[in-house]
């Protein structure tokens, strides 16, 4: 089927980031195979899933906010003054874009500048669009009037709001953001195959970091952001090495927190067991020699590294929060408190039970069953149909004169 409309995301960069794999994952469904999709990066459209976009045939664009991109007025602060006020031409120049883009449908998965953002879409482009929010901002004073300016600009156009969970939208409705039933829960999927752990790679990286084939691995992935509570973890794993436990613990992925990371791991003196291996491509790779996953978030929306653990047959330790709850309910696995690592590391050392690691791996793939990209998309597409069948109903606007 030769794709007959034009579907952009808006995302922040084309990093390996949960928001980054949905958009890959949608654009290779069945359920959207009528739309081209396409990407406009608000902050670059560097990252390491770049490539892969390429691969797929999603087109990237930047529209930079803010803008202009690099500016030196001799001064930061005066440099950063003038960068921030000329945030008034963002919704001149995106709808620009989308218009040389000929984009029929716009799908926006960055909640930063969502008042601009919305201005530009409803306003100058007159799309139809989509606000994801995917993560539990709980955004305050500035920003909620940022966010509250959206959703008028949105209510009084022709769009809708999606939340990745029951928890981001119960905190959209008390904030006085939206009524209750006006912000639909669409749930992300996970693109890993329902697939048992199987065995390890003979030269996989537990091999290179000379770890034994009985060793217990826990590990993590996620882009290294202070959210993902990846210091949480490392500190976990410091009463376990010294109470004299075998296991070894990794992170797979890449950001702005590697070096600080990697310091903190040198300091604590626990180098030797812990190992920091970078962005990994494809994630099951990794995943094919981790143990027990362990997801140590200060806030998630949905997280899809859970999903791919849990269809790995991978038992799980997760903070609970966001949609953590949504996905592992009574049984799927052990949640702790966020900002605990006295939780963590308990909550791991249980994992050293192999008996009650077969009972949570058994569990997992039956978890993660219900979130596939598939039925994600199947979703969406209805709120784009509807979407685009009252943008004929009013200010319908050809393509071809655009």
């Amino acid at each position: 089927m030769k794709p007959s409309r034009h579907l952009v995301h808006i995302t922040g960069t084309l990093g390996s980031g949960g928001v980054q794999k949905l958009v890959l994952g949608l654009s290779s469904t069945v359920a959207l195979a009528s739309y081209r999709h396409s990407v406009v990066c608000l902050f670059g459209t560097q990252g390491d899933l770049a490539d892969q976009f390429q691969a797929a045939g999603i087109h990237a664009e930047w529209c930079p906010f803010p803008w202009p991109n690099k500016l030196w007025l001799g001064s930061y602060r005066v440099s950063r003054w003038v960068r921030v006020h000329l945030g008034f031409t963002f919704p001149w120049r995106l709808a620009k874009l989308l218009d040389h883009m000929k984009a029929d449908i716009v799908h926006t998965h960055v909640s930063a500048g969502i008042d601009l953002q919305a201005v530009a879409l409803s306003t100058r482009a007159r799309l139809p669009w989509v606000w994801t929010v995917h993560g539990l901002y709980r955004p305050e004073g500035r920003e909620l009037r940022r966010w509250r300016k959206a959703v008028r600009v949105l209510e009084e156009a022709n769009g809708s709001i999606t939340a990745d969970s029951e928890a981001i939208a119960s905190d959209f409705v008390e904030r006085g953001l939206a009524r209750p039933g006006h912000i639909r829960v669409v749930r992300p999927g996970a693109g890993v195959l329902i697939a048992g752990n199987g065995e390890k790679y003979e030269q996989g990286w537990r091999t290179r970091f000379n770890i034994k084939p009985n060793a217990i691995v826990f590990g993590t992935s996620g882009r290294l952001v202070d959210v993902k509570g990846h210091d949480l973890f490392v500190k976990a794993a410091v009463p376990m090495i010294q109470g004299g436990s075998p296991a070894h613990f990794a992170i797979a992925g890449d950001g702005p927190l590697l070096d600080a990371l990697r310091s903190l791991i040198d300091k604590l003196g626990i180098s030797q067991r812990f190992h920091m291996l970078g962005f990994q491509s494809p994630i099951e790779n990794f995943l094919r020699e981790v143990d027990v996953f362990v997801l140590p978030s200060r806030s998630e929306g949905f997280p899809l590294a859970l999903l791919e653990a849990l269809a790995m047959k991978l038992p799980c330790i997760a903070t609970r929060v966001g949609g953590v709850p949504e996905i592992l309910g009574e049984d799927g696995g052990l949640m702790v408190a966020p900002e605990s690592s006295e939780a963590l590391c308990s909550a791991m050392r249980s994992m050293l039970s192999p008996e009650l690691r077969r009972v949570y791996a058994e569990r997992g793939p039956s978890k993660a069953q219900p979130f596939s990209f598939e039925n994600c998309a199947r979703q969406f597409g209805r709120i784009f149909e509807s979407l685009l069948k009252s943008q004929l109903g009013g200010f319908a606007v050809d393509r071809g004169q655009r």
